[in-house]
């Protein structure tokens, strides 16, 4: 696996628009998503239904902030659901096809949207609750993924200025609306990644500290939060990847020394996490023994998104001795990762800094939280470590 490090792209995921032709099946997909949101627009603001939907989020059956349509018209087919036989959302949902109350689109233009849903895999992602607005802004707008792009795109609201409840289209549905707006997104079946906790290494990790000494020092990653959002808007959940690396003696007389890395799994970090700037328990250990010998050691972190690469270059340096003597070597390694864009940070570590700044928050600067110090990695991205003597 592979991090190269570049200058971060400050753009932030609002303006990364990336125009692509859409197939036959996806314009398909795309008139069905938007067929189906006429309908869940008339709907969306009934507040027993917007509860429904937002209790079954909250269950938690996944791992971001939706429910898959087939839940809803077929909760009894899902072990999790299997006390439930019918939902608010798939009654009211088939008395608004059955009258062909359409509003936008002809009764011709809609096929058996239901069947069209649950087919499909598609999910109605909820990336900020109606609870997070105020009582006069809780009806949802209803969009669907546009596919050429996932940054902006169309809805349907329910309007709340005229004397009818009129269906009135939004054009411009994206991140920045929603600060202000709840939203409804109809969206393809969404990567289900689970949060980790474990790690990889390669390499030798049995390296002694160098000094005779029998006390060993954990380093443990322990909170984290993401201040921005790194994702696009209708991508979901910013999924976060990092990389621990440390060094080893391969070769004394000839200065040679080799990395081991320690790559985590995915962590996701939900969009409502971000926008609130909540803290992640994370808690797993980066370094099993950081002893003496190892100088610098290397963090470093990305978003991952589906294409492209980004590759973070490690450096790592290593004291050991030879006779009577003292002497220091260093390797630089590369870590590349499947991403679309984003890298967030990396940080090289001096041993001495390290530990010294754990207890002196000065050298930071940016005090603690839970008791640990908090360590910035680029300006997305916080994170917390503990030292655990042995």
């Amino acid at each position: 696996m592979a991090f190269t490090a570049c200058q971060k792209d400050n753009t932030g995921p609002e303006n990364k628009i990336t125009d692509t032709q859409l197939t036959p099946q996806q314009v398909q997909l795309k008139k069905g998503m938007q067929q189906a949101a006429i309908v869940i627009a008339q709907i969306a603001n009934n507040k027993d239904i917007q509860k429904e939907v937002q209790d079954l989020i909250n269950r938690g059956m996944y791992n971001d902030d939706y429910i898959k349509f087939k839940d809803l018209f077929y909760p009894q087919s899902n072990p999790k659901l299997k006390s439930t036989t019918t939902t608010l959302f798939a009654r009211t949902f088939k008395k608004v096809v059955n009258s062909g109350n359409y509003k936008h689109l002809k009764s011709s233009d809609v096929s058996d949207l239901e069947k069209f849903l649950v087919d499909n895999n598609l999910v109605l992602y909820v990336p900020y609750p109606v609870s997070d607005y105020p009582e006069n802004m809780r009806t949802p707008t209803v969009t669907w993924n546009p596919l050429d792009n996932d940054s902006v795109g169309k809805g349907y609201a329910i309007s709340k200025f005229k004397s009818t409840n009129s269906l009135e289209t939004v054009p411009t549905v994206n991140e920045s609306y929603s600060e202000s707006h709840p939203v409804y997104i109809i969206n393809p079946a969404m990567v289900d990644a689970g949060d980790g906790s474990g790690e990889s290494g390669s390499g030798d990790s049995g390296v002694g500290n160098g000094n005779g000494s029998a006390t060993s020092y954990t380093i443990k990653l322990v909170d984290m939060r993401i201040n921005e959002q790194l994702d696009a808007f209708y991508n979901g959940a910013s999924e976060i990847q990092f990389v621990f690396a440390d060094g080893f003696v391969v070769d004394k007389d000839n200065r040679i020394v080799k990395d081991n890395p320690h790559i985590s799994t995915v962590y996701k970090f939900k969009r409502r996490m971000i926008r609130k700037e909540q803290w992640k328990n994370i808690n797993i250990i980066l370094d099993p023994d950081w002893g003496q010998e190892e100088t610098e050691n290397y963090f470093g972190a990305v978003e991952l998104d589906v294409l492209g690469t980004v590759t973070l270059n490690a450096t790592v340096g290593v004291k050991y001795k030879i006779g009577s003597n003292y002497v220091t070597a260093s390797t630089s390694a590369k870590y590349s990762f499947k991403s679309q864009n984003d890298f967030i940070g990396e940080r090289e570590f001096t041993r001495d800094y390290f530990f010294a700044s754990q207890t002196n928050l000065s050298l930071e600067g940016h005090g603690t939280y839970n008791g640990n110090v908090i360590r910035p990695n680029g300006s997305a991205m916080d994170f917390t470590t503990k030292i655990i003597e042995y």
